[in-house]
Formats: C-alpha cells, sequence, structure tokens
C-alpha cells in the first residue's frame, strides 16, 4: 500500500518508503506535505562600549559600596570591643578598688586591734606614778622675785618598776589675758626628753621605785624673777597701787618602764598657789610687795584651765 497516506488520530503519517534519513538534508516535507525551510541564526550582537563601561561602573561602584559597608561595620565592630573593653576595665578598677578599700579597711582595723591590745597589755603591766607635791617654805617676795620650795613624794602605784624617776617644776606668773599659758608651759618643760643611756652616770633620774613604793620628797625651789613679777599683765590691780597675783606650778614626775627603757612617761604636775588667811575663808591671791606668807596659810589646788595630759 505504498504511496498511501495514513491517518493517525487525525494525523497523516508517512509511509516508510517516504521517510528519510534527515543526517544530510536540509529539507523534509513539513506536515501538511510542503518542504521546511529552517529559518539562518540571527547575526552576532555588536558590543556597546558605552554600556559595558556602565556595566564595568556599576560593578565597581558595588564592590565600593560592599567594602565601605564592609570597612563601617569593622569599625563600628572595632569601637564596640573598645567600649566593651573599657567598660570592663572600668568595672574591674571599680572592683579593684573596693577590694584595696577593703583590705586596707581591714590592715588599719587590724592595725588599730594591735595598737589597742598592745595598750591593754601595756596598761595592765606597766608602773603608774602618782605625785604628791607639798609647800616647804614660805612664799617670799623680794627684789629678786618670788621664791618657794616644794616637795613631791613619788609613788608607784602600778604592778612593774619605774625607773630614771625625776621630777621637773617650775614657778610661773602667768599672763592674765591668757588662760592656756600655764599648761603651755607645763608641756614645754615636759617635753620628749633625749634618750641616754641607762648606764650614763647622772646624778639626776636615779630614782627607780617598784610597785607599791614611795620615793622622792627632795626639796625644789623655785623662783619667779623681779622682771616678770614686774610685768602689769600678770598681775591684777585689785586697790589703787596694789597689785595682786596667783603663782602656779608646771611640771611633771619623768621615769621609764623597766621593761621599755627607750620611752619618757609623765605624770603632769598643774597646780596654783592660793592664800587662806583664816580656815574656811575664801581663797585670796598674793599681793606683789615685799613679804614672806607663812606656807600654813598656803594651799595648792588644781589649775582650772589644766592641760589635756594628765599621764601618759
Amino acid at each position: 500500500m505504498a504511496g498511501v497516506s495514513f491517518f493517525i488520530l487525525g494525523r497523516q503519517t508517512k509511509p516508510d518508503s517516504q521517510k528519510h534519513d534527515t543526517a544530510g538534508h536540509h529539507n523534509e516535507p513539513s506536515d501538511d506535505g510542503c518542504p521546511s525551510t529552517e529559518s539562518e541564526p540571527p547575526p552576532p550582537i555588536k558590543p556597546d562600549p558605552e554600556a559595558e563601561h556602565r556595566k564595568a561602573e556599576r560593578e565597581h561602584w558595588e564592590r565600593e559600596r560592599n567594602l565601605w559597608k564592609h570597612q563601617t561595620w569593622s569599625a563600628w565592630a572595632m569601637v564596640l570591643v573598645t567600649a566593651l573593653a573599657a567598660l570592663s576595665g572600668i568595672v574591674g578598677l571599680y572592683i579593684l578598688n573596693g577590694t584595696l578599700r577593703a583590705t586596707r579597711g581591714a590592715a588599719t582595723a587590724a592595725i588599730r586591734n594591735a595598737k589597742t591590745a598592745q595598750l591593754q597589755l601595756e596598761a595592765s603591766t606597766r608602773p603608774w606614778l602618782t605625785a604628791a607635791p607639798t609647800i616647804a617654805s614660805p612664799l617670799v617676795i623680794n627684789a629678786e622675785g618670788a621664791h618657794l620650795t616644794l616637795s613631791v613624794v613619788t609613788k608607784n602605784i602600778g604592778v612593774s618598776p619605774a625607773i630614771k624617776i625625776d621630777t621637773i617644776l617650775a614657778m610661773i606668773a602667768p599672763d592674765v589675758t591668757n588662760l592656756r599659758e600655764a599648761a603651755q608651759k607645763q608641756a614645754e618643760a615636759c617635753a620628749p626628753l633625749p634618750d641616754v643611756p641607762l648606764d650614763f652616770p647622772s646624778a639626776f633620774a636615779t630614782l627607780t621605785l617598784l610597785p607599791g613604793e614611795q620615793g622622792g620628797g627632795e626639796p625644789h625651789s623655785l623662783t619667779i624673777p623681779a622682771a616678770e613679777l614686774a610685768d602689769v599683765g600678770r598681775s591684777v590691780e585689785m586697790q589703787e597701787g596694789r597689785r595682786f597675783f596667783v603663782p602656779i606650778i608646771v611640771g611633771c614626775v619623768d621615769y621609764r618602764f623597766a621593761f621599755d627603757p627607750s620611752r619618757h612617761h609623765h605624770t603632769s604636775i598643774l597646780l596654783e598657789v592660793i592664800r587662806v588667811a583664816d580656815p574656811g575663808a575664801g581663797a585670796k591671791m598674793i599681793e606683789i610687795k615685799k613679804q614672806a606668807t607663812p606656807a600654813e596659810t598656803l594651799r595648792l589646788r588644781p589649775y582650772f584651765f589644766g592641760g589635756d595630759k594628765i599621764v601618759d
């Protein structure tokens, strides 16, 4: 049945005799029996230099923008890391400062506690000296000044020996406008004395008192110079042409511990001399004139404006 066309499912099929090898042939009949002509390839597109330039420029700016973004993020990251490091450093310094302050506070408290314990131990084992001055002569006023003799008995009421005991005394007519002058003179008289080797030969500070013992009592001659008495600022005019004053005794008992001989310790003496004409009568000042006031009419009493230290 060569040459006869068949239709299967509405399409025309070619007989085997009409089929041919398409390899090497460019024309073959189309479905409607007409030969088809293959279309020619499109002509090549010519490159556009301007478009290529714009494309290269866009790619360049894209790279630049990406690089700028990367650098910006890197910079911000570095700033953030630096800020975090600084914050960590500040927090660390704050913690370190708190630790140092706590350590310093603990060390200060430990030192204070150690000193307190040392003082408590020293107070319970040291000697303590009392000083009991008494008037041993009339108060004589003459052309050379005012003269008085005192004796001081010292007693050790502590629990260990006191060595190198010395009594330091002076008599002054204080400025009536400076009520602290007597305390200042007392502090100057008993200022820290130079350390002298214990085996150094000396006629002073040779007394040693064991616990419960007392000693001393030697006379001490005291004088207020006439020039000091003549200073009107050191006396009070009670009546026309008559001036009165109050002699002040300043000094201390200086001593050392047998277990700590390098340090000086003091029992302060700051007393005023008053006159009591009759028993039960009020205290009176001493008139500045040539006279001898009997010892039995004189009294010693603590000076009202005394120093801050009584013993140390």
